[in-house]
């Protein structure tokens, strides 16, 4: 169940009272000449209010994208996922009800347009009848739904004991109605819940019950997490970092935050792209491309090898007291490169710091 934290203030007016008429227009004039009088003020406490919503907001968005990084940690394996069997042809119009509920969604709307592509095609159709139950209140969540057509109740039970989960027979009849959901194709209205399934496995708050006949799609956790890692090849970035010695004593989810935040860069034919003795800012992971390194040992002798695509230089960064590269590695094509920032490092090694201290110290 996904709760939006809007509140909406609707006045109607039916007339303006008779008994106004006869105000003399002095009277109203000065009660408009204290309005314009507070008017800066006013519009300055709406925008302070707007503000501070909009940073509200901001930091939700924050903390669900923190709750999604850690939760690809726990990533499937790919080749588990037959995407052609999930994969279903969609027609223009269930393209376009999926697209603008995918644009309502806080977790999916910041996806790029290949990864929109493909969450479109293996989101799967389910038929509805009245009186289907979609998810039982306090049973884990795996599925997010998109409404296409239809109506539906979301229903809380205050009598459901922990661990157990809602059903048909409860005699509360799923609990107290407290929203429902409006599908319409013909309004262009396409709302979607269980949401936060996509974020990690948790009891759902509430049941969701069909009250027509209709149809609903729905993305699993694990597909949706496949598709990430797998579709740029971060899931690969993932592995090769968990296998740096250099990184040994990060969690999991701190890899996977690393490997979130890494970012490609081109360098082009004959491109020296570090530099033995030179300060170091980052280390690197080859995307696909090909590099020389080369090595001066003390007598004097340049070894050299080539890298290619998931192999890593520039790590010694990470370890060295004065933080400079030992190594000298030129492009031998075009290549492109995964570029993990020290900083970034240098940040969760202090928490890690932190924490190890305060274990220490009990």
């Amino acid at each position: 169940l996904r709760t939006d934290d809007i509140t909406m203030i609707c006045i109607f007016i039916d007339s303006i009272n008779e008994d106004y008429k006869d105000v003399p227009k002095r009277s109203l004039d000065a009660g408009l000449e204290t309005f314009e009088d507070k008017s800066d003020e006013i519009e300055s406490e709406g925008r302070r209010a707007s503000l501070a919503d909009k940073g509200k907001m901001n930091k939700r968005l924050e903390e669900i994208k923190t709750l999604l990084k850690a939760s690809l940690a726990d990533v499937p394996n790919q080749q588990g996922y037959d995407f052609q069997k999930l994969y279903t042809e969609k027609t223009a119009e269930e393209r376009k009800c999926i697209s603008q509920a995918i644009n309502g969604s806080v977790m999916l709307q910041s996806m790029t347009d290949e990864q929109r592509d493909l969450i479109l095609g293996v989101l799967q159709p389910v038929e509805v009848k009245n009186g289907d139950w979609v998810i039982r209140q306090g049973e884990e969540g795996d599925r997010f739904y998109i409404v296409e057509e239809g109506s539906f109740e979301v229903r809380i039970s205050n009598r459901l004991a922990p661990g157990r989960i809602s059903s048909k027979k409860s005699s509360d009849g799923g609990g107290k109605l407290v929203h429902m959901y409006h599908g319409s194709k013909a309004k262009q209205i396409h709302p979607s819940f269980g949401e936060l399934a996509l974020l990690y496995a948790a009891p759902r708050a509430a049941s969701i019950i069909s009250k027509t006949d209709g149809k609903i799609w729905s993305l699993h956790r694990d597909a949706l997490k496949a598709l990430i890692l797998g579709q740029d090849g971060r899931k690969e970035l993932v592995s090769v970092l968990r296998s740096m010695s250099e990184l040994d004593g990060f969690k999991d989810e701190e890899i996977v935050d690393f490997a979130s935040g890494m970012f490609e860069k081109t360098f082009k034919e004959g491109t020296m792209i570090i530099t033995a003795g030179e300060k170091g800012s980052a280390m690197y992971v080859v995307s696909n491309g090909g590099c020389v390194i080369n090595l001066v040992v003390n007598g004097g002798e340049d070894l050299s090898s080539n890298l290619q695509a998931m192999d890593y230089f520039g790590q010694e960064v990470i370890t060295t007291e004065d933080g400079r590269y030992l190594t000298d590695v030129k492009a031998t094509t075009d290549t492109k490169c995964w570029i993990l920032e020290k900083a970034a490092i240098e940040k969760s090694m202090k928490k890690l710091q932190t924490v190890r201290d305060g274990k220490s110290s009990v």
